[in-house]
């Protein structure tokens, strides 16, 4: 299962709608929040799929009654999804990993620093797809996932 990974979009959405033309095989769409609403727009004009969750930006619009975060199985991983503010992911990720060990994750998703990482941590993979609208570590990003007998990521730049 080939998955495209965005967040921190803010309603700027021409470099991901490129990104996604770019991913044309991709499954499904998950957004890391800042702006939700943008991934529910993405779905609709490409016809994928997205699990989205609600950002630090994305609370101020009280008519949202989406989940901060989500947990949930795919091709046999755990995935843990979430925006990362409430785990002050800006600061460091010991939070976040001590999260994915509670929740017993494989892999856990989030934005919030608008920079791209990805980190294998105690068995668990910390994947930040960046922003793909205000990049704050050069080109715009996202992340492409591969969930089969193996797990494959990869971070790629517009």
């Amino acid at each position: 299962m080939k998955i495209i990974v965005l967040g921190d979009t803010h309603g700027i959405l021409s470099k991901a709608e490129k990104a996604l033309k770019r991913e044309n095989d991709c499954e499904l769409i998950l957004h890391t929040g800042d702006f939700f609403a943008d991934a529910q727009r993405l779905s609709n004009r490409c016809g994928i799929p997205f699990l989205g969750v609600i950002g630090n930006c994305d609370r101020y619009d009280f008519r949202l009654k989406e989940p901060r975060e989500s947990l949930f199985e795919l091709a046999g991983k755990r995935l843990l999804l979430l925006h990362g503010h409430e785990q002050k992911v800006k600061t460091g990720l010991l939070s976040l990993l001590l999260k994915g060990k509670e929740q017993e994750a494989d892999i856990v998703i989030f934005g919030h620093t608008h920079r791209a990482e990805a980190i294998m941590e105690e068995g668990i993979l910390l994947l930040n797809p960046g922003s793909i609208s205000l990049p704050r570590d050069g080109a715009p990003s996202y992340a492409l996932l591969k969930l089969g007998e193996e797990l494959n990521w990869e971070i790629k730049r517009l």
